[in-house]
């Protein structure tokens, strides 16, 4: 629905009305608008002005039927589909119909005070013939000079109000901002209702709707005789007793929390007879005045409203007091609960209300999350989830007027809590780049029923894209794990990161790439690498590469006829210098006689000296050796491996840090703790005699050494 709006006044001169600085405004479904306030317009007490409003909709709207715009001084209203805007000028022909569109309130900047009235059929109906003002209350102020907004709706009762102050009625709630003074008149439908509606609930639900106003001039009524009313469901009797106890308690101040009381019963009725005081008062229906019975109200003088203008605010009070909710424990997991209900009490306005972590419901409205307000006398609950997890606390925290109490959902425990999760398992990475923090993909905990430990060594860990950390932790059923770290510097390094969930481990194992291929390679079959260079100088021994390339190996044996005795031993440094301690060396053996021969290869050794980590193959005993040379000298492993004459194996040992790898023809015979040898060294070859005569020789056909 669209409007377009302007002032009259004086007579003739017009000042249009804009909406967010539009000449239109746009009111959605159920909602309303307010004008910008126009600049330079200032109207005296007193004087004539005008309203004009031109409205438009594409689905048509509902006016106010049975009310002629007419009744009131110059004014006229034209229903047509081809009605053109008259706002700005014009001369605007009432076409005769009842039925018009107010305004819902005219908000203007007065030192005056104002009312918004709330109520039922009797605050709204019928007009008086001299204004066009509506009710019992409204002739009285309108006579004085005062503006009211007349928020009324005929059937409402009293705890129909209260209801729809915190659902759609809100709407109407939200008018009483623009006034100073508050008149309720309300009452007379629930005296008429079967259901609960003694006088005494009645009386106390027209307590909690005056709380609604604090801050306010509140004023209550007294309900008007229903003496032949026939729209009712319950007898005069009952009807009349229970308006009594209203009365009564408002002249007593039973219910106190206004500060003026219009006594309209005290000259609408016949003492407490339940009677009109003047059966020309009273229109058909029994119940609802005549024109001559609302005049007769204003020239009563029953509505005080020299003191209601006089009368100093309500002080508003937002501070409840304290309440509580019983929490609950030993609950089912993932479990909607609802709290017992609580009254709140100790203010006398509406107040904000909030809730964290669930819900709340006022009274019996709907459960929502979103804030709102609640008055003095209803009552609140709340609801929530339990948590998934046993022996876990979830907490709904409300907040009224800035008072706080928490609503504790406890599930119970396990009966054997079970915080051992399914197997795991983490890719391994492979040719990662040196030195780079590497990030896993995610593994999903599953298979526990309550908080797990959770620790890692040689890394961080991640929960459901949490923060990384090191630090021990818990992990619940269904969340997700990421751990990271740092690859090795060194080329073929490898980096292990191993993560525990209730005992339950898997390493996520990062190696750094290793160069393309080998970092040495000899098959002592060409002169064209590097010259070996001999150490130890024995008399008959080949010293150079040259001079024994011819054989495809490195043999020991005599030239020339010489003798190779037991004393014979030559070492030689290969062209391999690492830079790093973690790398492999793989010589594959050739068994040539039965003489006592070996040969073999020092790692990690120190150029020129005897020491290192040795690997041996004896061609006499059949016997491979892990042994260590120089400080700490000594066998660390052997293994037995037959060969016949002219059989090899490959030999190979693989060094990481402190670690050990020993393989055999592709087999590992053990993984081994080495303590003194740690740095890198270069690779050396190693030969010795064995009988007293020996032509025939052995050796290593083929050494190959590359990073890990």
């Amino acid at each position: 629905m669209r409007w377009c709006r302007s002032i009259e006044y004086p007579v003739g001169t017009f000042t249009a009305l804009t909406f967010g600085g539009a000449a239109t405004g746009t009111i959605l479904p159920g909602e309303d608008i307010i004008a910008d306030a126009p600049a330079n317009l200032t109207i005296p007490e007193g004087a004539l002005y005008f309203v004009r409003s031109f409205i438009t909709s594409s689905n048509g709207f509902i006016p106010y039927a049975g009310r002629d715009v007419a009744t009131a001084l110059g004014c006229a209203a034209i229903f047509s589909t081809s009605a053109t805007d008259l706002t700005m000028g014009g001369n605007v022909a009432h076409d005769g119909a009842t039925r018009c569109v107010y305004p819902l309130g005219l908000v203007a900047i007065t030192t005056k005070p104002s009312w918004a009235i709330f109520g039922d059929s009797r605050s709204v109906f019928p007009q008086t013939s001299t204004r066009g003002d509506a009710g019992e209350f409204a002739p009285s102020i309108s006579a004085a000079g005062y503006a009211y907004t007349n928020c009324g709706v005929p059937g409402d009762e009293a705890q129909n109000i209260l209801a729809t102050f915190v659902g759609g009625g809100k709407k109407r709630l939200r008018q009483a901002q623009y006034a100073s003074h508050v008149h309720i008149l309300a009452g007379g439908n629930d005296i008429n209702s079967v259901a609960d509606q003694t006088g005494q609930n009645t009386l106390n639900r027209l307590g909690r709707l005056y709380d609604y106003f604090g801050g306010k001039v509140r004023s209550a009524a007294t309900i008007s005789p229903h003496a032949n009313a026939t729209n009712t469901a319950v007898s005069s009797s009952t009807r009349n007793s229970r308006r009594q106890t209203i009365n009564s308690g408002l002249r007593n101040r039973t219910v106190s929390n206004f500060e003026v009381l219009v006594d309209t019963a005290s000259v609408t009725e016949s003492g407490t007879s339940g009677l009109w005081a003047d059966s020309t008062w009273v229109s058909d229906d029994g119940t609802h005045e005549t024109d001559a019975g609302l005049l007769g109200i204003v020239a009563s003088g029953v509505v005080p409203v020299a003191t209601l203008a006089a009368a100093a605010p309500s002080a508003v009070d937002n501070t409840p007091s304290a309440f509580s909710f019983t929490d609950q424990t030993g609950l089912a997991p993932s479990t909607l609960i609802e709290s017992g209900a609580v009254v709140i009490s100790g203010i006398n306005a509406a107040t904000a209300i909030s809730v964290e972590g669930g819900e709340y419901q006022i009274a019996t409205g709907g459960w929502t999350s979103a804030a709102g307000t609640i008055v003095n006398g209803q009552s609140v609950k709340l609801r929530g989830t339990t948590s998934a997890t046993g022996n876990t606390t979830t907490n709904i925290v409300l907040t009224i007027g800035g008072v706080t109490d928490t609503f504790s959902l406890t599930t119970a425990a396990s009966p054997t809590a079970d915080t051992t999760p399914d197997a795991f398992s983490f890719v391994d990475q492979t040719n990662v780049a040196a030195s780079t923090l590497t990030e896993s993909a995610a593994i999903t905990v599953a298979g526990i029923d309550a908080a797990s430990p959770i620790t890692i060594t040689g890394g961080e860990y991640q929960i459901a894209g949490g923060a990384w950390t090191s630090a021990e932790g818990t992990v619940t059923n269904g969340q997700s794990v990421k751990v990271r770290g740092t690859s090795s510097a060194t080329a073929g390094g490898v980096t292990n990161i191993a993560l525990t969930i209730g005992g339950v481990s898997d390493t996520f194992t990062l190696t750094t790439a290793a160069p393309a291929g080998p970092a040495y390679l000899d098959t002592f079959t060409t002169d064209t690498a590097v010259t070996w260079d001999q150490h130890t100088s024995d008399s008959g021994h080949k010293a150079t590469k040259s001079s024994f390339a011819s054989s495809g190996s490195i043999s020991v044996g005599p030239t020339s006829g010489a003798t190779y005795t037991n004393s014979n031993t030559s070492d030689y440094d290969s062209g391999f210098a690492p830079t790093s301690p973690d790398y492999y060396v793989e010589a594959e053996h050739i068994r040539r006689s039965t003489v006592g021969t070996s040969n073999s290869f020092v790692a990690r050794g120190d150029s020129g000296t005897d020491s290192g980590i040795q690997v041996i193959y004896n061609d006499n005993t059949q016997v491979a050796t892990l042994a260590r040379r120089g400080t700490n000298a000594g066998t660390i492993a052997t293994s037995n491996v037959a060969l016949a004459i002219g059989g090899k194996l490959t030999n190979r040992i693989e060094m990481r840090g402190d670690q050990l790898i020993w393989i055999i023809n592709g087999t590992v015979v053990g993984t081994y703790t080495e303590t003194t040898y740690k740095s890198a060294g270069r690779l050396r070859l190693r030969m010795s005699g064995g009988a007293t005569t020996d032509t025939t020789g052995q050796g290593i056909t083929k050494l190959t050494a590359g990073y890990l």
